[in-house]
């Protein structure tokens, strides 16, 4: 098998081979996104550091330490493959921060970030640039090049780099074959096992410590992984032992020490401990901290061994020419870490620049306690202890002290176990007799179950005749009847009730119906939450109304979304809409335990796990060639190693959605006891599994709003009409900003979100969308500030930058235009996208974000951001890699089947009709005003019918065209979110759809009743908004239409709450205010368009209609009608505050008689 890889490897001409080691972390690396193979260590400069001269140093590192220089790549036939990066584009991160300390928070939030180790080099510099000119050089670096790399050849070359310009290394020495343990992940807890009394515990308990500010007595309490450290005086272990002691001697020493005195406070007869083999290799540890790999387990702590004798033991083995062999598999039980320290510092010498490394506790410790022993500066011991975020807060710094204290002879005063037990026999007899009354439970169950009166507690429930089925049955009814949880795969390796009621859970002190009182309780305050989030309201109360606080058909969607997302409570949006409080909507609302029943979900799960084995089995089959093979057969007696493994990881996650832990498979080598570990992705990921084998390209399809833009942009650009798909806003500023930051602010939402930096190409017929790499943004001209644009006239300059053609295949779709007011001085912003890469959520979202970005820019630093959006062009990879969902588009060819295309308005005859001719896609606009009294008339209205503002809104415009001339059916069509993922709620592009309505007038006869016909028909297609228009139009048609247009006419949209009226915020809480300003629209591609613009305006409720037309359609004087019968309807509307006016009565008085 080895020398077949290593054929493939060399046949496929790309890269090196690598080890096992290497293999093993790359993969946990690429299943663990939190970063727990990479560490990060921070190195305090001082004194005259030149920045230029330091980071032209790090950039040149690859070009003279050529294991910097490496990139990992898998290739289908090879495997993993080491290759070449690319020496002279080393990148090097500069930020800006006010402390040393906000300097360490950054690069510990760098660290949780993964590498792309497929692109970038597995050690990465920051340079932090503080207040007062001092500096701190930050390294995350992946545990892949353990062993790979030496920190005092990479400081060396880097100081010879400072100080020269060139490197005076020029042979580098050569990488030992390191042999020993070494953790890929975090062992287990001795608080689980040996040292229970140091567990923080479950519940939390907020001490309140004098003398400190909240922000220290906050951290003192965090469940966060601490560091301590102390030095004391080198001749201290002299004197107790009454000679010199060698480096390996004192680390010996230590932790013969040290598992004593954890053995003597604790009772215990021997504590495991995990020494390194070879700390003369102690400058290859990637940590940089202290020695975590090559290690060797010693059982250690025996008070009755010589100490003498007991730390020569120790030396023996660590002196050894051949320590253990290789191994990286996970240890299965707790043990400590006792080993040597590292500083790479010492080998930083840089001209006039003083190095020091900071103390930074490790994000995730392999160990739950690490203590490590070494020789400083000054040539004295320095001990550092690193307790896990598992260990109580308070307990690392007393056992640290104690044992230093343990060092210099003083005797363990009192036992802590002592302590313990006294305590734990009156607090264990609660638990104590629950695990009997659960145990009673289970046993009576099962005797029910398998009908064995005589079965006891320990009798083995499979024994008895048990089975899969009645297991399920079993594990529903202790839920169902007793609040008693048990985990099918509990009940398979504990089968007797004694066993079984350690595993089990329950919460027997609340009946059933208190229960789900208080769940109704918990439902209204999550529901409140997210009204109160998403409509920026902290003053909302539960009996507020959602609508009387701005709510709208598009918040309630994104509300809906995040309910279920995150707490797994469904609401439907009709019920939203009817009890609009979130103590009403509570009542309606469902959890996760009443959408699917226990028993239906345990069946399910226990027949998913029997396909798992087959599935699991086909692909170690085919992956050996070995079809013989049966399912309780292992994996690596078969021929099976890492690269095999790591094939049939993929396979089994491409072709079946089923994900494998690397480490699961190596535990766990039969198909029969893998498949309990395998995990079946959401639906979610199913749809999107089709093209996985391409996740984390920069190119992907188009989503399928996209794909229906992309058709009209190719249709209307055989007019000449290049820029209709433009979405030109403009902003002016009552106060003055600072365009570079801004400037700077944007280009961080740019990076932010792949769309906004998109190219769009025609693959053949097939468009395709390409990210533009961020460190590229530079390369493109996109922002312009008011030096660089001068006009004389204002408007036109407006005007023409709205008109600008993209090159969709060579520009970034955004252009950012600064220009200053000549007559009033004041500063205008042209801000323009192409709609393929932005809809009406991303416009809100993209605002907070620069509000946000700009407030951190003025301070010099860079944005920090809550959480990383997805990007957009993996949800359209996911998209397309799926079917069209025919449920969905069968809803739209059902109710649109045998509708007529629509027609303008106007029959071609009508009095007022052009007689000039104009071109295609030639249009205007008018604004119709919306006075106050109308606006809270239509309000009331709206609340009265338990409707939106939109709803009434668009029943009143529809009214207006149909009083007008438009049929009894009128088809509407409307924009609509299309986000059904919640995933994607915070990403920025074009997911919008149209969809389209029928309003029926022959159904209805009041306004109330048309109202109620509207919000029905926006509601229930919400679930179906995921079609795009062209694909219901070729369906209904069944094949491409032979028209110029949609097969709507009319098209009606909501701006709600548009945060282009707004204003920037500046670190002193200073306001900076600017307003849109409505762009002059000459172009149309749409019949008759109408914007409801939902707005506040110097804090004021503002309601105005734009509404759009096609020149080709519509006279001037037909949209001087359409407007004033547009606004009539308005003041109608909100006169009928109970809508049980005829819309007959309302036609009379607004339609004169033969009025054309």
């Amino acid at each position: 098998m080895t020398s077949n890889k290593h054929h493939l490897q060399e046949k496929s001409g790309r890269g090196n081979a690598v080890t096992e080691f290497e293999e093993r972390v790359w993969m946990h690396h690429q299943q663990n996104e939190d970063g727990t193979s990479q560490y990060s260590a921070a190195y305090h400069l001082t004194g005259k550091t030149n920045i230029g001269r330091l980071v032209s140093s790090l950039s040149k590192l690859p070009q003279f330490v050529p294991s910097l220089n490496v990139c990992y790549q898998f290739d289908e036939d090879a495997g993993l493959l080491k290759l070449e990066g690319k020496a002279g584009s080393q990148s090097i991160n500069i930020e800006a921060v006010d402390s040393v300390q906000d300097a360490i928070s950054h690069l510990q939030g760098k660290q949780s970030t993964p590498i792309v180790l497929e692109i970038q080099s597995p050690i990465q510099f920051t340079v932090y640039i503080c207040e007062e000119s001092e500096v701190v050089l930050g390294v995350i670096s992946n545990q892949i090049l353990n062993g790979e790399v030496s920190w005092k050849e990479i400081f060396e070359v880097l100081s010879s780099l400072y100080n020269h310009g060139l490197s005076a290394i020029d042979n580098l020495s050569q990488t030992p074959h390191r042999l020993g343990y070494t953790p890929l992940s975090k062992l287990h807890d001795l608080s689980e096992s040996r040292l229970p009394w140091i567990k923080r515990p479950t519940q939390g308990i907020d001490l309140v410590q004098t003398g400190v500010s909240e922000d220290v007595s906050s951290y003192l309490q965090a469940p966060v992984p601490r560091k301590f450290s102390t030095s004391i005086q080198r001749n201290s272990y002299e004197k107790r032992f009454g000679r010199t002691m060698s480096e390996v001697e004192i680390l010996a020493a230590t932790a013969v020490l040290f598992a004593r005195y954890v053995s003597e406070s604790n009772g215990l007869e021997s504590l495991d401990v995990f020494v390194p083999a070879d700390i003369s290799q102690k400058d290859r540890e990637i940590s940089g901290s202290m020695i975590e790999s090559g290690l060797t387990h010693l059982t250690l702590g025996d008070v009755n061994v010589d100490l003498g004798q007991a730390i020569a033991e120790v030396v023996a083995p660590l002196n050894s020419e051949r320590p253990s062999a290789a191994c990286y598999d996970t240890f299965s039980e707790s043990a400590a870490l006792v080993t040597w320290l590292v500083d790479p510092a010492n080998h930083i010498s840089m001209e006039d620049v003083e190095a020091k490394k900071l103390p930074i506790a490790p994000l995730h410790p392999k160990f739950e306690i690490s203590l490590g022993v070494g020789i400083d500066q000054q040539g004295e011991l320095g001990f550092e202890l690193v307790t896990g975020s598992t260990v109580s807060p308070h307990i690392g710094a007393y056992l640290f002290e104690q044992f230093i204290a343990y060092i210099d002879g003083e005797r363990v005063a009192k036992p802590v176990v002592e302590v313990q037990s006294i305590l734990s026999k009156d607090e264990l007899k609660p638990v104590i007799k629950q695990t009997r009354s659960i145990s009673d439970v289970i046993l009576s169950e099962f005797r029910e179950a398998l009908a064995s009166d005589n079965m006891t507690k320990d009798d083995d429930f499979f024994d008895f005749g048990g089975h899969s089925l009645i297991a399920t049955r079993v594990i529903g009814r202790l839920l169902t009847n007793h609040g008693i949880e048990v985990h099918i795969n509990d009940l398979f390796s504990h089968p007797t009730a004694t066993e079984l009621a350690r595993h089990a859970k329950s919460d027997d002190s609340i009946e059933s119906a208190t229960e789900a009182e208080t769940t109704k309780t918990s439902y209204v305050e999550l529901i409140l939450a997210e009204f109160r989030e998403a409509l920026a309201s902290d003053t909302m109360t539960a009996e507020d109304d959602f609508f009387d606080f701005g709510g709208h058909s598009l918040i309630a969607t994104r509300v809906i979304g995040k309910l279920l997302t995150n707490h797994g409570i469904e609401v439907h949006i009709n019920d939203l809409f009817s009890n609009p409080t979130a103590e009403e909507l509570a009542k309606l609302a469902k959890g996760d335990d009443e959408i699917d029943s226990i028993e239906t979900t345990a069946v399910r799960a226990d027949t998913k796990k029997r396909s798992n084995v087959e599935l699991i089995l086909a692909e170690f089959k085919e992956a050996l060639a070995f079809d013989s093979m049966v399912a309780t057969d292992d994996f690596f007696d078969c021929g099976g190693h890492s690269l095999i493994a790591t094939r049939v990881i993929g396979r089994l996650l491409t072709n079946y959605n089923l994900e494998v832990n690397i480490n699961d498979l190596f535990s766990y080598p039969t198909a029969q006891s893998l498949a309990e570990h395998a995990v079946s992705c959401s639906s979610a990921q199913e749809e999107g599994q089709g093209a996985s084998s391409q996740v984390g390209s920069s190119s992907a399809p188009l989503s399928l709003a996209q794909n229906s833009l992309w058709k009209a942009i190719t249709k209307y650009s055989k007019f000449g009409l290049d820029n209709i798909f433009n979405l030109p806003f403009a902003l002016r500023f009552l106060d003055e900003v600072d365009e570079v930051v801004f400037g700077e602010a944007y280009r961080d939402i740019l990076v932010r979100h792949t769309g906004l930096r998109t190219q769009f190409f025609n693959n053949n017929g097939n468009p395709i969308q390409t990210v533009v790499d961020a460190k590229d943004i530079d390369n493109y001209k996109w922002f312009w500030t008011s030096d660089e644009c001068e006009s004389e006239d204002r408007d036109e300059f407006l005007k023409q930058e709205a008109s600008y053609a993209f090159d969709l295949e060579n520009d970034l779709p955004i252009r950012m235009r600064f220009i200053r007011c000549k007559e009033s001085g004041l500063q205008f912003l042209s801000i323009l996208f192409h709609h393929i890469v932005l809809d009406e959520w991303s416009v809100n979202l993209m605002m907070d974000e620069l509000v946000h970005a700009y407030k951190q820019r003025l301070q010099g630093k860079s944005p920090v951001w809550r959480s990383e959006p997805l990007p957009f062009h993996e949800f359209a990879r996911q998209q397309r890699g799926s079917d069209v969902n025919q449920k969905h588009l069968d809803y739209w060819l059902n109710n649109l089947k045998d509708v007529p295309w629509a027609t303008p308005i106007f029959p071609k005859d009508h009095p007022l009709s052009n007689t000039a001719e104009t071109s295609v896609g030639e249009g205007g606009w008018v604004e119709i005003q919306i006075e106050k009294e109308v606006r809270e008339g239509l309000y009331a209205l709206a609340k009265s019918q338990r409707a939106s503002l939109f709803n009434v809104v668009y029943a009143s415009i529809a009214t207006s065209l149909h009083f007008l001339g438009a049929p009894e059916k009128l088809i509407v069509g409307t924009p609509s979110a299309g986000r059904l993922d919640a995933e994607y709620f915070d990403t920025i592009g074009y997911f919008t759809t149209i969809v389209v309505h029928l309003v029926k007038f022959a159904d209805v006869k009041t306004v109330a009743e048309l109202i109620a016909q509207v919000k029905n028909n926006i509601n229930e297609s919400m679930s179906y908004t995921d079609i795009p228009i062209d694909l219901i139009e070729e369906g209904l048609v069944e094949g491409e239409p032979d028209v110029d247009g949609h097969m709507f006419e009319v098209f009606i949209q909501l701006h709600a709450k548009n945060k282009f009226n707004g204003a920037l915020e500046l670190p002193n809480g200073d306001r900076l205010d600017f307003q849109q300003v409505d762009p002059d629209k000459s172009e149309s591609g749409l019949g008759l368009q109408f914007e409801v613009m939902e707005e506040v305006v110097n804090g004021e409720q503002v309601l105005r209609v734009m509404m759009s037309y096609m020149s080709n359609n519509y006279s001037s004087a037909q949209v001087e009608l359409l407007s004033d019968t547009v606004s009539s309807l308005f003041a109608e509307f909100a006169k009928s505050a109970k809508g049980d006016q005829s819309l007959e009565a309302i036609k009379g008085r607004v339609i004169e008689s033969e009025m054309v």
